[in-house]
């Protein structure tokens, strides 16, 4: 039982960690809070791995309506302004996170280790 609750909190641990992650502004605390993330998968056991690539594929894609909006806004004005922000808004939140996560220590190492 102790158990079952242990992987629980290190799967809601490490689901934080990104969450925070990709959510903040700036570099002071990148490096660190990419290290947290990685320590946090490491606690995963091979099954919360799948879990866990799942959570990045089902929470951190583009918001569909955004990206249909943006499209449709690019067809109507073929402009600049308006292809940059259809690019902005159709690229997965998961890149920005694993271009955050290769600021950790050893970043693109381990990123290749993670499986």
């Amino acid at each position: 039982m102790l158990e079952k609750l242990a992987k629980a909190r290190y799967f809601s641990r490490v689901t934080g960690a990104v969450n925070r992650l990709i959510s903040e502004r700036g570099e002071s605390n990148a490096v660190s809070m990419a290290d947290e993330v990685f320590n946090n998968y490491r606690k995963l056991s091979k099954d919360q791995h799948a879990k866990f690539f799942t959570f990045l594929f089902e929470k951190l894609n583009p918001d569909p309506a955004a990206a249909m909006t943006a499209a449709q806004n690019f067809s109507a004005d073929a402009s600049a302004r308006n292809y940059i922000k259809l690019q902005r808004v159709t690229e997965p939140p998961r890149q920005e996170l694993f271009r955050r996560l290769n600021r950790a220590t050893n970043g693109t190492a381990t990123l290749l280790r993670v499986h």
